[in-house]
């Protein structure tokens, strides 16, 4: 999946966030804090995992948990603990 535009518009000063082809790069952490997110509510089993709620709230949670990590050693036991 492809996040920026073909022309190179969006990001054109990215302070090396572009991978080969002008493709955004997507850190590992971010990654690693939406797998942390899916896991928790689908452990939580609150909603179904194909709703829109669902969605939303991995998001966020995703976020919290990636903003939460600032030593840039994104541990899962770690944040979630420190949550």
């Amino acid at each position: 999946m492809r996040y920026g535009s073909q022309d190179g518009a969006a990001g054109a000063d990215s302070g090396g966030t572009q991978g080969p082809g002008g493709e955004l790069t997507v850190p590992m952490a971010w990654l690693y804090a939406e797998y942390i997110a899916d896991e928790l509510l689908r452990t939580g089993d609150l909603m179904p995992p194909t709703s829109f709620e669902f969605r939303a709230g991995r998001d966020a949670l995703a976020l919290t948990i990636y903003l939460s990590d600032v030593s840039d050693e994104l541990s899962g036991i770690r944040v979630v603990s420190q949550l």
